[in-house]
């Protein structure tokens, strides 16, 4: 059985509980490169041969693939936003600076990647939303008994059956099923080799304080291996850095091949490394660089849950060096924050954990005291170890 999505223009309308954009994207593009495997890989049920019949149901799925897309506009879905309660709350300029840009984003993929969309004005009342797809699913069955493609009988059913199913999608309130979700997430921060010597009396690896808090700071523990790559100065081809994360790279890789939700987050270098991972080689060129804050520009994957931004976004809290420009305005800080429970809720989706309370215990990174670097660094604290 296939599914019938209606989008839902402007983020939200008033039914739908939740609808996670990336996730219901990616479920799309998987489908549209092979509906056979797509089938197979979400149970037993689904077999190649209940696939292949329901191929052979041509004029059926004429009408399943029909596209509808309800529109709100942007004052009224801010207007409706704001007036629910959400856990944990919106932060001011949250809906401005984060929900109405991915929407508009979303809708754009949506329209590159599929035509024959009819949009519906999602003010108008039900009663005449109703009217609208009725009429359009009306024409597309003259149209396909035009085409011999239907007898009477069926199409007669076929029209019953998605009336029934529009009526019952309207006078219910949809609630989404919510992916599973982790409560207890804890994100990998993969350690760098000492290269500083005034670092080297204090360990052998070690891991800036302000990437730990940044972590916790959007509700998450934190343990020193990975999966935040952290930014820093390495070889990005031959260090040992470059060669681990190439390890989790393609774990990660296999893992979301598979269904294993698993994502990486990339700082400053770490971003810079993702696209030496990404490329198989190093693309990038030295160039010259002024102590000035900018304004930013986002990168993530398509197909991935894989993300790096160029600049630091855990300094706007966590670092307070004088010689070096880190904003702290108000809106800096906002946005560190929103990035840091973005990426603690991206690791919420994934369910590993370890196999016991205790293993779990030994691995995170409070059994490490933080060391004071302010007076040789320009961190104020900083985790050291002996691991290599």
């Amino acid at each position: 059985m296939k599914t019938l999505v209606l989008g839902v223009g402007g983020v939200t309308n008033g039914v739908l509980d939740a609808l996670h954009m990336d996730t219901m994207m990616r479920e799309v593009e998987s489908w549209q490169k092979d509906p056979v495997a797509f089938l197979r890989q979400r149970g037993p049920e689904h077999t190649t041969a209940s696939a292949e019949e329901e191929r052979k149901r041509r004029p059926l799925n004429e009408l399943i693939y029909k596209k509808y897309f309800m529109e709100v506009p942007y004052d009224v879905c801010k207007r409706r936003r704001s007036s629910r309660v959400y856990t944990p709350p919106d932060p001011p300029g949250y809906f401005d600076g984060y929900v109405w840009p991915m929407y508009l984003k979303n809708r754009l993929q949506m329209e590159s990647m599929v035509s024959g969309i009819l949009f519906l004005d999602g003010l108008k009342p039900k009663e005449e939303l109703l009217a609208a797809v009725c009429k359009d699913v009306c024409q597309e069955i003259e149209r396909l008994r035009g085409e011999n493609m239907f007898n009477t009988g069926f199409s007669t059913f076929v029209w019953l059956f998605f009336a029934c199913c529009f009526c019952y999608s309207i006078a219910r309130p949809t609630k989404l099923n919510q992916e599973a979700s982790n409560d207890r997430p804890v994100i990998g921060i993969l350690t760098q080799m000492i290269s500083d010597k005034a670092m080297k009396p204090f360990g052998k690896t070690y891991i800036p304080s302000s990437y730990v808090k940044y972590i916790e700071s959007g509700g998450s523990r934190v343990m020193p291996i990975s999966l935040v790559f952290i930014g820093g100065a390495v070889d990005l081809e031959k260090s040992d850095y470059a060669r681990v994360a190439k390890i989790f790279y393609r774990l990660a890789l296999k893992a979301n091949d598979n269904g294993d939700f698993f994502p990486i987050w990339g700082t400053c270098m770490g971003m810079q490394l993702l696209t030496v991972l990404v490329a198989g080689k190093s693309l990038l060129e030295k160039t010259t660089a002024e102590n000035v804050a900018l304004p930013l520009n986002l990168t993530s994957g398509k197909k991935y849950p894989f993300y790096g931004v160029q600049w630091h976004p855990e300094v706007n809290r966590f670092q307070w060096e004088r010689k070096i420009n880190f904003p702290h305005s108000a809106h800096a800080v906002q946005l560190s924050s929103l990035l840091a429970q973005f990426f603690v809720n991206e690791g919420r989706r994934s369910l590993h954990q370890f196999d016991n309370p205790e293993e779990e215990a030994s691995s995170l990174i409070y059994n490490d005291t933080p060391v004071y670097a302010g007076n040789f660094t320009e961190y104020e604290q900083i985790y050291f170890s002996e691991i290599l």
